[in-house]
């Protein structure tokens, strides 16, 4: 592969990608891709004959230009061949067969890895028939099944254990792979599809699955055996829980049961590649084990020729195995064929190119499956590789020799330059799928990087020594120790070098594609001087400063988002003038953290970096329940509330913390008012002073009730009033209440929405938001309040389908198909 320099494998790499994208995209068909395949294939062979007869010729160029294209149409053919439906897939089914019945029934095989956490346990299924009312189809399709028990009962009973390769049947809810809830949410949807996936079952109780057939002693069983034997040992050897947490992650792969506070602190750091099985893991485990082998093995007598043979085939083994176990993601897969070739390079005495060899791992992974082009693990893997790749050596030649004399000042020094180079090659990308890049990881991952190989290593022993229990509980507290102080270092850098990253919201993939193209220009060049970087450093800038602009709306718009958080409320307006005030905060469970998961990544993917105010309406959990994470995250300039007494924990919680950071926190009242920029203001109309509060004494009645006026637009902003509080505002206010957008009180309950209550705030035009969680407890909302605001508004918008984001220009209201 090395003497293919006129046409590197990356190059080939890319073309594949090329027409993977552009038959996604729709551009061709099976037929179109197979004569434009053939045609460039034959060009390819006309320009190898010319070269052949010519000793100056343009066939070098021919046969460069044709291979490309040849590698083009492989990939969209490989694309449309791999997406296609098979015969009896469920995607060709009638919609009524499926989208008609509450629940089906499905017999099939389950496909490892198993991930099983307090949520509940998720794995793939390979569906062999689907049992309905009426019929029974065999059927071959993967489902992306989850069991899981209602977050709301006291005392769940459990699901029983599932291994790779039973056979189950099981009853549940069929539906597609759901979109996202929130604008900000990661596309799980268009991820199970890139998998292959279609379809989703959701289990929620452990009577409706029964075992058919136990899986057969093999490669699924044996692989799904070994997870739970690393599960086991970790749970036994290593002390604390959120050290087991981050080995699992380390180990396995599985970051399910890292909670959301600390997964947050890798993420703003840029260390969150730390937890994701990648070269590194890939290097400690298999190539320690190439390099530890040679000593023991020479020791046998052996030739240099067959001790290199033999642990060559060991080290591939292991990583093989390692591979199925982590999941097969496509970090690892990636690392797992490069270092292939490096050991395959090794015992042939040939010498690979990394970008080849990169090429060559990219190339069998676009074959087997092409829609990983577009997951974010392989995109981010091979961005960093390339930037280490094409960045690193020209970083070290820009400086001085005085910074890497010496061992511990080169190590220093490499890190940091390695850090920058793969942030250069995944910025784009970063950008592109979550919306900021930090660059606090350039510092720490000089100290993070080595902290995790050693508790990786740790991690390692303490597995490989389980059946000596002493030994195996000294390497357990050891890595107990090595993942605190790498968590410890993660949660620091995040309180000191938090603010050290930049947001683009909003970033398209042309946008991605212009920076891709500048970086790999300015890193292929072969000689690097300092304004290169400065020319690239300014081109970036540019950029930076050129998406957000291009992104504003042409006029003065207000925007309201009505988060989907589940049941219960969070809303958020932004005005023209770059104000940003939150309604409610969601609620907090033990699972569920609304400001975490929802309110927080939103911000951050749309450069927000303050709240203006934060109003709570009433101090309930799910309306207060993600203030605190949002004070202890510093977005917060100033709190109001209902100012209900006596204060609950939770308000006491919130206000402590406000008393920290000092920020405002103080209760409002009937008439008084927040102005937001120059053009937009809230005005409270509930709750009355506590003379005239006498009356209200349930706390949702004594919700605050806020109305944000913009222009001619009133927004109605109601917490969780009922009937009582809806005929004081009535009395009060009478018409005033009239507003183009009123939030539905009580997640509509049949306790509140009167007929004069409606009456009094609703007109022809008027947009009703109920904010609600899917299939929650309640049976919220109530039908006969949602046929109430049918009949009286213009148009009734549900959270639980998704977050509803509305905008007005100060004369009338839309909704934004986000």
């Amino acid at each position: 592969m090395s003497d293919l320099n006129t046409i590197p494998l990356l190059a080939c790499a890319v073309a594949c990608g090329t027409g993977v994208a552009l038959a996604a995209a729709g551009w061709g068909s099976f037929m179109l891709w197979g004569v434009v395949f053939l045609g460039a294939a034959g060009a390819c062979v006309l320009g190898l004959l010319w070269q052949c007869h010519h000793l100056v010729s343009l066939g070098p160029l021919i046969h460069t230009l044709a291979l490309l294209v040849v590698m083009c149409a492989a990939g969209g053919a490989r694309y449309l061949t791999w997406q296609d439906a098979a015969p009896n897939s469920l995607r060709t089914l009638p919609d009524s067969l499926l989208h008609d019945a509450p629940a089906v029934q499905v017999v099939g095989t389950v496909e490892g890895p198993v991930f099983s956490a307090d949520t509940g346990t998720r794995f793939v299924l390979a569906a062999q028939r689907l049992l309905t009312s009426t019929d029974t189809l065999h059927i071959r399709d993967r489902i992306q099944v989850r069991w899981q028990t209602s977050l709301w009962d006291d005392d769940p009973p459990s699901f029983p254990d599932v291994v790779a390769g039973d056979r189950w049947t099981m009853t549940g809810r069929l539906q597609p792979p759901p979109p996202p809830r929130n604008p900000a949410d990661f596309d799980y949807g268009a991820y199970l599809r890139q998998h292959g996936i279609h379809w989703t079952l959701a289990v929620d109780r452990p009577a409706d699955v029964e075992q058919q057939a136990e899986a057969p002693l093999g490669y699924a069983r044996t692989v799904h055996e070994a997870r739970r034997y690393v599960s086991r040992t970790l749970q036994t050897h290593v002390p604390t829980e959120v050290a087991r947490s981050i080995q699992h992650a380390l180990l396995l792969g599985d970051r399910s049961e890292v909670d959301d506070a600390h997964r947050t602190a890798f993420a703003h750091t840029g260390l969150m590649h730390l937890l994701a099985v990648s070269g590194l893991h890939v290097l400690l485990v298999g190539m320690l084990a190439y390099q530890l082998l040679r000593p023991v093995l020479m020791r046998l007598g052996w030739s240099r020729r067959r001790v290199d043979a033999v642990r060559a085939v060991f080290t591939l083994m292991l990583l093989l195995t390692y591979m199925a176990i982590t999941g097969g993601r496509p970090s690892v897969v990636r690392a797992t064929l490069m270092a292939a070739l490096l050991i395959g390079g090794t015992l042939t005495n040939r010498v690979y190119a990394s970008l080849n060899a990169l090429g060559a791992a990219a190339l069998v992974l676009l074959w087997m499956r092409p829609a990983a082009l577009y997951d974010p693990g392989f995109q981010l893997s091979f961005a960093a590789v390339i930037g280490i790749v094409l960045f690193n050596p020209k970083l070290m030649g820009l400086l001085p020799g005085a910074f890497t004399h010496g061992t511990a000042r080169r190590f220093f020094t490499q890190s940091v330059t390695v850090s920058t180079a793969a942030l250069l090659g995944t910025t784009p990308f970063l950008l592109l799928h979550f919306g900021f890049a930090s660059g606090a990881g350039l510092l720490l991952n000089v100290a993070a990087i080595p902290l995790t190989a050693l508790a990786l290593a740790a991690g390692v022993l303490t597995v490989a020594t389980s059946a000596l229990p002493q030994v195996a509980h000294l390497f357990g507290g050891a890595a107990d120790i090595l993942t605190q102080l790498l968590l410890l270092i993660a949660q620091a850098g995040a309180a000191w070098f938090g603010h050290w990253q930049w947001a683009v919201p909003h970033v398209s993939s042309s946008a991605v594609a212009f920076m891709v193209a500048g970086l790999l220009i300015f890193g292929g060049m072969r000689t690097w001087r300092l304004w290169h970087g400065l020319a690239a450093g300014l081109a970036v800038a540019v950029f930076l400063v050129w998406i957000p602009l291009t992104s504003r709306p042409l006029s003065p718009t207000l925007d309201v988002l009505f988060f989907d958080v589940g049941q219960s409320d969070a809303a958020l307006v932004r005005t023209p003038d770059g104000q940003h005030l939150l309604v409610d905060a969601g609620y907090r469970t033990p699972h569920f953290n609304a400001a975490t998961s929802a309110l927080l990544p939103h911000l951050r993917y749309t450069g927000t970096s303050v709240l203006d105010a934060v109003l709570i309406t009433h101090p309930d959990t799910d309306h207060m329940g993600g203030l605190p994470a949002l004070l202890r995250a510093g977005v917060a300039k100033a709190v109001w509330d209902n100012g209900q007494l006596p204060a609950r924990p939770l308000q006491e919680e919130a206000a402590h913390l406000a008393n920290v950071a000092d920020v405002p926190y103080r209760s409002i009242e009937q008439g008084d008012t927040l102005q937001l920029g120059k053009h937009a203001r809230v005005v409270a109309f509930a709750p009355p002073s506590a003379e005239a509060n006498a009356v209200l004494q349930s706390s949702n009645n004594r919700s605050a009730v806020a109305a944000l006026q913009y222009g001619d637009v009133q927004m109605l902003f109601a917490g969780d009033v009922e009937a009582e509080a809806e005929r004081w505002l009535v009395e009060t206010y009478g018409y005033a209440l009239r507003s183009d957008v009123v939030t539905v009180p009580h997640h509509g309950s049949s306790t509140s929405s009167t007929p004069a209550f409606l009456e009094a705030t609703t007109h022809a035009e008027t947009h009703a938001v109920i904010s609600a969680g899917d299939q929650n407890q309640f049976d919220f909302p109530n039908p006969a309040v949602v046929g109430r605001w049918r009949n009286r508004a213009d148009a009734v918008h549900e959270t639980a389908d998704r977050a509803v984001w509305l905008r007005t220009d100060g004369n009338c209201v839309w909704r934004v198909d986000w």
